[in-house]
């Protein structure tokens, strides 16, 4: 039997109508009618009883069917992951992130993709984004960017309209990283409402302001203004390091998986009262393809088992440089 006898075979098995068949088949009834009889002659017995009211199966056919349909599953099946493994075969996903923002977590995620699709490679880059908002994706540098939001990405979606975020692959409680002299510095945590108690670092205006304002809020849940100032207009450790040290000012990020740059008095000190950052795989809208989809699926799929196996601990002398 060749495959278009099989498939019409199925198919007038489950409609036993032979003017739908044809629909779904893209025939004529007649040559449906014609692949039918073609598969009794092959067969040697009648499959389908006909008559002018309807179709039914034969014994011999509902005992063909329930041997076929498996069979045909299956192979469908094979081609379908034929078709897979040749779209990403030979390909490179270039997956972008940001100085800080977990080397082991990234890593983590294109492994465990290289294992799922052993014909396919990640090529990772590391980004010093400081300026333009998802710049390696925007410029083409990169097929998706990991990134940290201030909040869940399904909230700003629609903001950036030529991006993409996907859910959420990884969380962190948000804190303040201060110098050892900073009345937070011995703090387990503060409260949001605290955030107007002192000056805060900022983004850079570069970046767009429902960034900005996201993850460095202009007031408190309660109204209070928040005195916040953009030290440097790269974000760098430099400007960072010397606002916290010099100036007395807090930085804003999150708690989880620093790379750290050890400084002697540095403090992280988590914040109650805000939503979490989330790491979300941003692309360009519109720009998928089954390599980038399976990719963002094995990261879900991995920060969800990561999760499951680490107690999550919160780095209580460490600062970080480039975040943005």
């Amino acid at each position: 039997m060749t495959f278009g006898q099989v498939e019409g075979f199925l198919v007038l098995a489950e409609e036993l109508h032979f003017g739908r068949t044809a629909t779904r088949l893209h025939l004529t009834s007649a040559r449906v009618s014609q692949l039918v009889r073609d598969i009794e002659q092959l067969i040697g017995e009648p499959l389908f009883l006909r008559t002018s009211r309807k179709v039914e199966l034969t014994p011999q056919g509902k005992a063909l069917l329930a041997e076929l349909r498996p069979a045909y599953w299956q192979l469908t099946a094979a081609i379908e992951n034929a078709k897979g493994r040749a779209a990403r075969s030979e390909q490179t996903l270039r997956i972008a992130y940001n100085k800080g923002y977990g080397v082991a977590r990234i890593h983590a995620y294109a492994s465990a993709f290289e294992r799922a699709y052993p014909e396919a490679t990640v090529s990772t880059i590391v980004v010093d984004e400081t300026i333009n908002f998802a710049a390696p994706v925007r410029d083409g540098t990169a097929d998706i960017q990991v990134k940290w939001l201030p909040d869940n990405p399904q909230r700003f979606a629609g903001l950036e309209p030529d991006l993409e975020f996907s859910a959420t692959l990884a969380s962190s409680q948000r804190g303040v990283v201060v110098g050892p002299d900073h009345p937070w510095a011995g703090r387990e945590s503060i409260q949001v409402e605290e955030l107007a108690d002192h000056e805060l670092t900022r983004p850079p205006k570069s970046v767009p302001d429902w960034y900005i304002d996201s993850w460095s809020i202009p007031t408190t849940p309660n109204g209070r203004p928040i005195r916040r100032r953009e030290l440097d207009a790269n974000w760098s450790l430099v400007g960072l390091m010397d606002g916290l040290l010099r100036h007395g000012r807090a930085f804003e990020t999150y708690t989880d998986d620093l790379e750290a740059i050890r400084v002697e008095g540095v403090r992280m000190v988590p914040i109650d009262g805000l939503p979490p950052c989330c790491m979300t795989a941003i692309r360009r809208k519109g720009d998928s393809s089954p390599l980038m989809d399976a990719f963002i699926d094995i990261a879900q799929q991995t920060a969800v088992q990561s999760r499951g196996r680490t107690n999550e601990s919160i780095p209580s002398t460490s600062v970080i440089g480039e975040r943005f």
